[in-house]
């Protein structure tokens, strides 16, 4: 839908959750608002959002919602070259993910991870974070099984970024169209 609906609906969702004490709705809301100001480029509403899940993630003392709201955090980071912060995140936040199984999201924190490992030229970090993912995500068997498009399309992503910065542009466009497929 249009973001400003989405938008709206979230904080409605805010509002409502908030008043009838649903924590995990509350930060559901914050989180998807947080997201969506990611792709939108609303870097001050992002902030907020973040600041209001990673608050309720500690209220409630949940170390998966924590780790869902570092993603968000982590993902900022990489995009605008905050590697420093980013990387010292997700030094924190990979071994909880391992902890809890998250399929979905360890191997998207490991290309957000290896994006960054990459842009400060330490590739065979980057390389393994990129090939650990791929593994996880089921990318490679996408054409055999079902997947989930969020982490494949991450685990592309990290993939075709790590072949165009060793030079096989021919296998960066590979990925990069198999990824959108």
């Amino acid at each position: 839908g249009r973001a400003a609906e989405a938008r709206a609906h979230g904080e409605h969702a805010i509002r409502y959750a908030g008043a009838s004490g649903e924590r995990a709705v509350e930060w559901s809301a914050h989180w998807g608002i947080a997201v969506l100001a990611g792709l939108t480029g609303n870097a001050q509403e992002l902030a907020r959002h973040v600041r209001e899940a990673t608050r309720i993630a500690e209220d409630v003392g949940s170390p998966v919602l924590s780790a869902w709201t570092n993603e968000v955090s982590i993902e900022y980071a990489s995009g605008i070259g905050d590697w420093q912060s980013g990387l010292a995140l997700a030094e924190q936040t990979i071994p909880i993910a391992r902890a809890v199984g998250t399929h979905t999201l360890l191997p998207r924190l490991l290309v957000w991870t290896g994006l960054m490992h990459l842009g400060r030229g330490e590739l065979e970090t980057a390389d393994s974070l990129f090939q650990e993912s791929w593994k996880l995500s089921g990318a490679a068997e996408a054409l055999q099984r079902p997947h989930d498009v969020h982490t494949a399309v991450p685990a592309h992503t990290g993939m075709a970024a790590y072949a165009l910065a060793t030079g096989d542009r021919k296998r960066a466009i590979e990925l990069g169209e198999a990824g959108v497929a």
